[in-house]
């Protein structure tokens, strides 16, 4: 069973920012072999949130879901 939080990045403790960057670099970096910039500076804009699914302790899935006013009203 997988237990889903919702966040803003000021609601994020010091243990899941570390989980989720090091699942994005697993993802992105290592995974799918992405050379582009993870840390874009989107994660404090505005009203972002950040969905972490967590299983037995261990982040399993993550989704950052950009502020739409940020984004011309696309999230």
């Amino acid at each position: 069973m997988t237990d889903w939080i919702c966040k803003p990045h000021t609601g994020l403790t010091v243990t899941e920012l570390y989980a989720l960057l090091r699942l994005r670099a697993q993802v992105f970096v290592v995974e799918q072999q992405c050379c582009y910039q993870d840390l874009d500076g989107q994660d404090l804009q505005g009203a972002t949130r950040h969905l972490l699914g967590w299983q037995d302790g261990q982040l399993a899935a993550y989704c950052r879901i950009l502020d739409p006013a940020t984004r011309d009203g696309e999230i």
